[in-house]
């Protein structure tokens, strides 16, 4: 399913390219300071293109990383206290029963006393 979505876009964006260059055939002039240029009108257009997908690309990245990074600090923060709840669970469980034990010891040690 994903080679096939893949494939539209590049397909769509093959299609703009040639369209872009089939309507603007006219020379555009690029002067750098010291490099003059002289490129199809078209193909300028498809370079800025391509440039703001890839910055836009990079861009959408660098968020997707920060986002897995906070989500695995945080999954790590949240292991955590669910180790911590279910150690607190065991203490409370063990402290329940020796409190219950605590509590039928002393009866059992009344029943077991001599008579006089």
């Amino acid at each position: 399913m994903f080679k096939l979505i893949s494939l539209l876009f590049t397909s769509a964006f093959l299609l703009l390219g040639l369209v872009l260059g089939v309507l603007n055939p006219h020379l555009a002039e690029f002067d750098l300071f010291f490099y003059h240029v002289e490129f199809p009108l078209g193909l300028a257009m498809a370079v800025m293109l391509v440039i703001g997908m890839l910055i836009g690309a990079l861009l959408i990245k660098m968020q997707v990383t920060q986002l897995k990074w906070r989500l695995g600090k945080q999954t790590r923060l949240n292991q955590k206290q669910s180790d911590e709840m279910v150690h607190m669970k065991k203490q409370l469980l063990e402290a329940k029963q020796q409190k219950s034990l605590d509590a039928i010891q002393p009866a059992n040690q009344n029943n077991h006393l001599p008579s006089p």
